[in-house]
């Protein structure tokens, strides 16, 4: 009797450090240094800190010293990009990695009234890239220099080597934020998200 306890207590056991192993969080220096660490960002901020186990205190994360950094408590990566039009790089949080990445960018923390961790994410901003860091804007609710079709062109023109893709992006008038993550998702995998699609 106590040996299938056993067996299922092992069980757990692995399961558990499986599970704390996969949500480890990391760091990239601009040099491709993969370092394990904890980050985190206090309430109110935008800005990430990590620390090392060596380290004594943690450290600001700034987006000119780290390419990529993951943050398992708000289960996000965030990647170091240019802004096109923009000289200096800025965190945006990675939605999907691809020859085409599509990323969005990242809200405040703060407490609610209601005593509950927010993450303010009130400006629908998605930003998109292709075979590099330097991405464009794809969808903002925010007024922008260029119209919602100017938009969707200069996104049409990331799809045009596949061009069935091409012609039925174009063939919708889908303009919502999930949309456009689905037809990034098919660029890239070839694959579906909903299989009612």
């Amino acid at each position: 009797m106590k040996l299938p306890i056993l067996k299922a207590l092992f069980c757990v056991a692995v399961l558990l450090f499986t599970l704390k192993t996969q949500a480890q969080d990391y760091i990239i220096t601009m040099k491709g240094d993969s370092i394990p660490c904890k980050t985190n960002r206090a309430l109110g901020g935008v800005k990430f800190r990590y620390q090392t186990s060596e380290m004594k205190s943690n450290k600001t994360i700034k987006p000119t010293e780290i390419k990529e950094f993951k943050n398992s408590e708000e289960n996000v990566i965030l990647r170091s990009v240019v802004i096109k039009g923009e000289d200096n790089p800025k965190f945006l949080a990675l939605v999907e990695r691809g020859t085409i990445s599509l990323y969005y960018v990242l809200g405040r923390r703060h407490v609610n009234h209601y005593g509950f961790l927010n993450v303010t994410d009130a400006i629908d901003e998605l930003y998109v890239s292709k075979g590099s860091d330097t991405v464009t804007l794809l969808k903002s609710n925010l007024v922008t220099e260029l119209t919602r079709d100017q938009l969707r062109h200069n996104f049409a023109k990331l799809l045009i080597d596949k061009k069935s893709l091409y012609d039925r992006f174009l063939a919708n008038d889908g303009y919502a934020t999930f949309y456009l993550y689905k037809i990034v998702h098919f660029y890239n995998t070839g694959l579906l998200l909903n299989p009612n699609d």
